[in-house]
């Protein structure tokens, strides 16, 4: 029986980005040829492997003398996981898989990768690969890397190994100048002046003393299908006059319960907190994706404008349906959102959207294989949008927090340096769906507010912040999830609290817990966590050109 596609696909992808060679950066990629391989190196010439040298050696680990060339340039310790990954297998319905492939998402990706994998014709071998992959998925064994091979429509194919090296030596430059700024913002943490840690504060990694109750509601968004998007509300019990409302932004493919143990910790320090479903990002529409639905994927740029206006939406429904004894203050609210969340809190921040520049910068990408920023597929859906005609910024809003956000290439510098109220931004060093470099520590360099931090959570990954067993609709390996995400949580809830506490309340004595000396305590091992005031392009520059490559 086939793995869960999560399961699968971080195998795939832990074990890829591990097996650090040739063969690593050949057999990975999805879809090779039906019969034989022909890896084109000139001036050295061509190298061909049959199929069945690739099955024996998934098999049996025995590579034949062609491809024992290759196997060499893996390390022996990913031996054995490239061999496993070749076997690894999922079960997804042909139509789901057919719809996927055809996205315009699926359809800029097998693009690129059909730069380096090819036709017996040379041609580009997107069309042939999405084919192999809707073939696979009929059969019984499920899709694995052979047997998307054995499905591809072409007796051989054709491997661009000049192409392919330098995309392989492109992503090892990508990951050690990475690598490099989050050593130099170690190093940045540790000597900055710290303030002291407020004695007479309570602390704010820990629950606080109230109780509340919880309520489910409804709002509308008029630009979407009007129909009742649901939101969970936490009331905390006994407040004595209005207090600042948190508003938690899920991400994609995930739901109003994702962040439960934050809305829950909120709500104990007396905060109401409101967590609101986002319709067309959320798990629902993938659950209907993968059970075979097809998707109107017209309506997911519209998606990327429709979620700061959610916001909106809620608060504008809330203002009139609270009653007195809620206790809330609809005039200062804080927002944060995790991944597609984070972009939406610096959406309803003030970020701006610049279409000129959305459009250069994904025209520049578009078929760059050295482009390995993930998000930017999506980030350039939102072109599909003729224009945004509401106001995304929302004044209500006085300070937001973006945990792994994305918003590089739909905001760019000249949109984020609108932002004029207090932001905190979070990033996973280890984090491979929204690279740090790309979508946090350069944007945290674009921020004019005077109010602004940045928070590195060493090893940290995409998922280290979600409640554990909440990864979303696809279940997630423990490859990509990292270390365990219970041990991040009292970095999570430490610095989130304390800077709402400093910001929204507004308490400015809890700014003394948003220094490096309380930040850093919070981390337990494996983790470390780095709190960052001021960070420079120029101090980015300086940290890939000459410094190591890990803290």
């Amino acid at each position: 029986m086939g793995r869960s596609v999560g399961q699968v696909l971080g195998r795939w992808t832990s074990r890829g980005l591990s097996a650090l060679g040739m063969l690593a950066s050949v057999l990975m990629a999805p879809g090779l040829a039906a019969e034989s391989i022909t890896i084109a190196f000139p001036p050295l010439g061509n190298f061909v492997l049959t199929v069945k040298d690739i099955e024996t050696f998934a098999k049996e680990g025995s590579p034949s003398p062609a491809l024992e060339r290759f196997v060499r340039l893996v390390p022996k310790e990913n031996q054995e996981q490239l061999r496993e990954a070749l076997q690894e297998s999922m079960q997804l319905s042909p139509k789901t898989v057919e719809e996927a492939v055809n996205s315009p998402l699926g359809i800029a990706l097998f693009n690129r990768i059909g730069q380096v994998l090819r036709t017996a014709d040379n041609q580009n071998g997107s069309v042939a690969l999405k084919q192999a992959f809707v073939t696979a998925a009929k059969n019984p064994a499920g899709i694995s890397i052979l047997n998307v091979i054995r499905a591809f429509p072409s007796p051989t194919i054709q491997v661009e190994g000049q192409l392919g090296f330098k995309t392989l030596q492109g992503f090892v430059r990508v990951t050690e100048n990475q690598n490099r700024v989050v050593a130099a913002l170690a190093k940045s943490a540790s000597a900055s002046r710290s303030p002291a840690i407020p004695a007479n504060l309570p602390n704010p990694a820990e629950n606080g003393s109230y109780t509340w109750e919880k309520k489910s509601l409804t709002f509308l968004n008029p630009n979407r299908d009007n129909k009742p998007i649901p939101a969970e509300l936490y009331l905390p019990k006994g407040l004595t006059h209005p207090t600042p409302l948190i508003v938690i932004s899920h991400g994609l493919a995930s739901d109003r319960f994702t962040f439960t143990y934050l809305a829950e910790h909120f709500a104990s320090q007396g905060f109401p907190v409101a967590a609101i479903t986002h319709p067309g990002s959320d798990s629902q529409r993938f659950k209907f994706f993968l059970s075979g639905t097809e998707i109107d994927y017209r309506i997911i740029p519209s998606d990327l404008v429709n979620r700061p206006l959610d916001i909106k939406y809620f608060l504008d429904t809330l203002s009139k349906t609270a009653t007195p004894d809620w206790q809330i203050n609809l005039n200062q609210v804080g927002v944060l959102g995790h991944s597609m969340g984070g972009y939406t809190a610096l959406a309803v921040a003030g970020a701006g959207i610049d279409r000129t520049s959305i459009q250069k910068e994904c025209n520049r990408i578009r078929d760059d294989l050295n482009s390995f920023n993930i998000s930017a597929l999506l980030q350039c859906r939102i072109l599909g949008v003729p224009s945004v005609s509401e106001q995304l910024r929302d004044e209500r809003v006085k300070a937001v927090v973006a945990i792994n956000p994305i918003g590089s290439i739909i905001f760019g510098q000249a949109g984020i340096s609108q932002i004029k109220i207090p932001t905190l931004i979070v990033a996973g060093s280890e984090d491979i769906f929204a690279p740090p470099l790309d979508e946090q520590f350069i944007p945290f360099t674009w921020l004019t507010t005077p109010d602004k931090y940045l928070a590195v959570m060493n090893l940290g990954t995409h998922f280290s912040v979600l409640q554990p067993g909440e990864t979303g609709v696809f279940p997630v390996p423990n490859d990509l999830i990292g270390p365990d995400p219970t041990k991040a949580k009292p970095m999570v809830k430490g610095i989130t609290s304390a800077f709402f506490q400093t910001y929204i309340t507004p308490n400015p004595e809890f700014q003394g817990f948003l220094g490096q000396k309380f930040a850093g305590g919070l981390a337990t091992n494996p983790f470390s966590l780095y709190m960052i005031r001021e960070l420079t392009q120029a101090q980015i520059n300086a940290a890939i050109a000459g410094g190591p490559t890990r803290p």
